[in-house]
């Protein structure tokens, strides 16, 4: 509120209605803040508002009467706990609620006083009665039409006031944003009264000059002192004949030597008012800093002339193109030897039979080219001969002989281009190989180290404490041995053919193999383990089914499904392995009745995780490397594996064979 009142002006205001009429009022702003305030009674200011539990009634009345509807248009009444009346009355600026003006401390002339409340009061809050009373009799009384009247006036007049305020608080910004949008224009202006011979210059127009703002006064001889001189006799010229032919409207481009004896190029435009006579008596002027657009146009034109002279002989396969229509102008020697075509050819041709984009699609290149908004290119160029080459092109505007073009530099990136690709799809493999040798280098270290210790503590309790132990722990003992022995040596031997795979120095060697037979031969090691936990293991593969197969890499996926299949299945449940064959693929299904895989765990199937193994039913470790070298061997053999499972509902594997 204080940004857009005269604070000020609204205080000497009231202070006057006060000492004319006795009135008085507050404007208190939406934070609390007291901007205007007369008339004030004492027995508030010295004494209610002294007291800490008067003072509570005091703020009570505070709230209350702030608590306005930004939408009210009438006032608020209160009579506050120390019988005294206050009014409030929004203050509304455009659609802000910015505070409220409060009229307040008096009787109404119908109420009874009720004095005998007052003694009460000093005597409750040990006031000096007499001067206690003596300052509540000099509170106003007024009839409540005057009241009426009295706010209705006040409302009107802050009206007045807040209208007028913010109209000239608006008018304060507009100019404020004008001048910011001048400065980054590089715009001043000025007026020019003819009849006073007066001139006035926005701030702008010294500082393009080189002088401080409004250091002195400026004249019209002292604006011809800093033309040069070369371009004053012009610029004089074009001012009179304007005023002597009585001219609405001129503009002129000049130079100006500033105070420091920098070049400037100024735009000048003006348009005079006349008299109804016709006469010119007034001017008003705009001066535009155009000095960084001159030097573009001199470096454009020097520019364009060492382009021409560069162009015949330049070795770089270069075009000039129609900006509009994308018409070939003209192409260097070199050019006509890259794409095979003559230049006389070439000039009858359009970009669009060279591009290999889509006329729209060039058509938004080539204007991304005119407006300087992108100036280098990938495309593909067609040849004479139909082949496609890379191209990268430099592009950009450029006049030549009044015609608006697009100069082009090609170079051929052919085989640049096939060498990122070759180089990118190396670092691919690269990072996916890093990737998963750190993931590797986490399994060794993670599953390898609990078969080792248990190992290590069995072999420990049989030579520490051998004969202090009976035969039937030996032979626990040595079952625990066999087993963690043998889960230690499967898991080295998926790492060692994990290992082999990624070196490529595992040799793939298909051969007909009779399926049946494979799977009997590769399960056959994993029997007392099945027997451990009590569970069967059925074949249900036709004698006649052969596939064509490398022997050590097909039996090393049997292997590691039928271990999971025994591995998550509970103690005396059952394993299936059955094969059928249509239409030349063979279709293996390895499948179990155990506690089976979420919808999360499927995802990460066939992937090196450390973080996806997990435990079998009676704590057997899990890599999950074994599913990841089954993948890599089905893929070998140009196959399909995947799988179904729900949780507690057991899991299928399925291999797909041609």
């Amino acid at each position: 509120m204080e940004d857009i009142l005269d604070i000020k002006s609204i205080q000497e205001l009231m202070d006057d209605f006060y000492d004319l009429t006795g009135f008085g009022v507050g404007f208190i702003d939406i934070n609390g803040k007291v901007l205007v305030s007369t008339g004030w009674q004492r027995v508030c200011t010295e004494f209610h508002r002294k007291n800490e539990e008067t003072l509570k009634f005091c703020i009570e009345s505070d709230i209350y009467l702030s608590n306005l509807n930004i939408e009210s248009k009438g006032f608020k009444t209160y009579k506050c706990k120390n019988n005294l009346w206050d009014i409030s009355t929004p203050i509304i600026v455009g659609k802000w609620h910015v505070g409220n003006l409060f009229l307040g401390q008096f009787f109404f002339e119908d109420e009874v006083i009720d004095w005998e409340f007052y003694k009460q009061q000093a005597k409750k809050y040990s006031f000096p009665e007499d001067e206690y009373l003596n300052a509540l009799k000099r509170i106003p009384i007024w009839k409540r039409e005057t009241v009426t009247k009295v706010v209705s006036f006040y409302q009107k007049l802050c009206k007045q006031i807040t209208e007028l305020s913010y109209a000239k608080y608006l008018v304060k910004k507009q100019e404020e944003h004008l001048e910011i949008a001048h400065r980054v224009a590089g715009i001043g202006h000025w007026n020019f009264d003819l009849r006073r011979k007066k001139i006035y210059w926005s701030k702008d127009v010294f500082l393009m000059l080189g002088y401080t703002p409004f250091e002195f006064e400026p004249t019209y001889e002292q604006f011809l002192k800093s033309v040069y001189f070369e371009d004053r006799e012009l610029v004089d010229e074009r001012f009179r004949s304007s005023i002597k032919l009585k001219q609405d409207y001129y503009e002129v481009e000049h130079r100006v030597l500033d105070k420091d004896g920098h070049f400037r190029y100024l735009l000048q435009k003006c348009e005079h008012i006349k008299d109804s006579s016709g006469r010119i008596i007034y001017s008003e002027g705009m001066t535009q800093d155009i000095t960084e657009r001159k030097d573009r146009e001199l470096l454009l034109q020097k520019s364009e002339e060492r382009y021409k002279s560069l162009f015949e002989d330049n070795n770089s396969v270069m075009l000039l193109i129609v900006r509009d229509s994308g018409k070939i102008w003209d192409v260097n020697s070199s050019a006509s030897r890259y794409y095979g075509w003559s230049r006389e050819e070439m000039r009858e041709m359009n970009i669009r039979q060279i591009n290999t984009l889509s006329p729209e699609e060039i058509k938004i290149q080539m204007s991304r080219a005119s407006n300087g908004e992108q100036n280098k290119f990938t495309f593909k160029h067609r040849l004479s001969n139909g082949e496609v080459r890379n191209v990268e092109v430099f592009s950009g505007p450029i006049n030549v002989d009044n015609t608006e073009l697009l100069y082009s530099i090609v170079h051929d990136v052919t085989d640049r281009v096939k060498a990122e690709m070759e180089i990118n799809e190396v670092n691919q493999k690269l990072k996916k190989s890093l990737e998963e040798k750190d993931m590797f280098y986490s399994i060794i270290a993670h599953d390898l180290k609990s078969p080792l210790a248990s190992l290590m503590t069995g072999t420990k309790i049989i030579a520490q404490n051998f004969s202090n132990l009976k035969l039937a722990d030996i032979q626990s003992l040595a079952k625990n041995l066999e087993q963690t022995s043998s889960n230690l040596y499967r898991l080295l031997v998926n790492l060692l053919n994990w290992s082999q795979m990624q070196q490529g120095a595992m040799v793939f060697v298909p051969e007909q193999l009779n399926l049946k037979n494979i799977v009997n031969s590769s399960i056959s090691v994993l029997k007392e383990y099945a027997l451990s936990k009590e569970i069967g293991i059925n074949i249900e593969i036709p004698q006649e089914i052969e596939v064509c197969a490398d022997n050590n890499m097909i039996q090393s996926v049997f292997r590691n499904l039928v271990s999971n299949a025994i591995k998550y299945s509970p103690r005396g449940e059952s394993i299936l392995v059955k094969a059928t064959k249509q239409n030349g693929v063979t279709t293996i299904v390895v499948s179990d009745n155990g506690i089976g895989m979420s919808n999360e765990i499927l995802d990460g199937l066939f992937k090196i995780n450390p973080t996806h193994g997990r435990a079998g039913t009676e704590g057997e470790l899990s890599t999950g490397l074994g599913l990841v070298l089954c993948k890599e061997f089905i893929n070998r053999h140009n196959g399909r594996i995947y799988a179904q499972s729900e949780v507690n509902r057991g899991s299928s594997f399925i291999i797909e064979l041609n």
